[in-house]
């Protein structure tokens, strides 16, 4: 194994006593991701701060961090960020050997997500509702509404990384306190990215576990897939939390480097994103009618085509709830009316 590769699984001390594991992937778009571990002090419980990948590779180095740690999963608890599966790939499986799981019981407020997979009827047919919010129905558009099934299919067939598995955890929320070795965390909410997405911060050692809520260089999606969810909203009141407790901190992703400049990155995202919502408005004016998720994202995309391969499904997966949440922006904010017609969603500017 090359040096190069060593680096892809062997513990790299971050903080001190809070070590970073880092998994890679190479599925559509997900690369990389970073799980932090944090060893108990004088045999205490420990903390691993979200779970990987869904991949036997993850599974792997995980456990080798845990060996080399002497870490067992009887006295490992496991904070999961957010219900997404590069964050929760390997939580059913560290539960079953004893660990304990904490989560957002937000994260499960709904049964379908739009940024996974899932096959149960509940998901399904949630995931049925949400298509017809978006436009996306049999009658308008037959190809682009099986094209979501048979994804969602395709993904249970070949186990792909988007697949969740359900697993047992405790109830948390923000607000609680969680003391691990040196360290005493406070759980904070990052709304935006999810709807329950939650963060670690320790205020005496300004240390800011951020999740996927700010990353240096990628503006993080922001999905919304139903109606008066106000992701964004949620999302830009977290940017501006997070740039007042930067002057300060450490802000951590579980994706790429650390935030060097966590203003400039905040402000930079911010921007991004309000960027993105003034081309969603410029279409819904130039348009003079009131249009669906689907129709805006195919303008704002550029093209009505399917996709040709899984990578330009996920993009316009990712971009049909990227839309919806500019459209839902727009109306909370008074600059779009919102029209539900047979639970078909519907915009027009103001």
């Amino acid at each position: 194994m090359t040096p190069e590769g060593m680096c892809d699984w062997m513990m790299t001390e971050r903080f001190p006593n809070i070590d970073e594991i880092l998994l890679t992937s190479s599925f559509a778009g997900m690369s990389r991701v970073r799980v932090f571990l944090i060893p108990g002090k004088n045999g205490g419980r420990s903390l691993m701060i979200d779970a990987g990948f869904r991949s036997a590779d993850s599974r792997e180095r995980l456990e080798r961090a845990l060996a080399q740690r002497g870490i067992s999963c009887d006295s490992l608890d496991i904070f999961l960020t957010h219900k997404h599966s590069d964050h929760c790939g390997q939580a059913e499986y560290f539960a079953r050997k004893g660990a304990r799981i904490f989560l957002n019981s937000q994260e499960e407020a709904h049964a379908y997500n739009c940024m996974c997979c899932n096959l149960k009827k509940e998901a399904v047919d949630e995931m049925e509702t949400v298509l017809r919010f978006m436009g996306i129905t049999p009658e308008r558009q037959p190809g682009l509404h099986q094209f979501y099934h048979d994804f969602n299919h395709k993904a249970q067939e070949r186990d792909w990384l988007l697949m969740v598995d359900d697993f047992p955890y405790d109830k948390i929320s923000e607000g609680e306190l969680l003391e691990y070795g040196d360290y005493c965390f406070e759980t904070v909410r990052l709304k935006g990215h999810t709807s329950g997405q939650l963060g670690l911060y320790d205020r005496e050692r300004n240390i800011l576990f951020c999740a996927d809520q700010l990353m240096e260089g990628l503006t993080p999606v922001v999905p919304t897939a139903f109606p008066d969810e106000r992701l964004l909203s949620g999302y830009f009141a977290s940017l501006a939390w997070i740039r007042k407790e930067s002057e300060k901190s450490r802000i951590i992703p579980s994706h790429g480097r650390d935030i060097a400049d966590p203003g400039r990155t905040v402000d930079q995202t911010r921007e991004n994103y309000m960027d993105k919502i003034q081309v969603v408005r410029a279409i819904l004016a130039r348009e003079k009618r009131q249009m669906t998720v689907a129709e805006a994202t195919s303008l704002f995309l550029g093209r009505d085509r399917l996709p040709e391969s899984d990578r330009e499904w996920m993009r316009l997966r990712t971009a049909n709830a990227m839309v919806f949440s500019c459209l839902e922006y727009l109306h909370d904010t008074g600059l779009a009316d919102r029209i539900n017609e047979n639970g078909i969603l519907y915009w027009r500017t103001t």
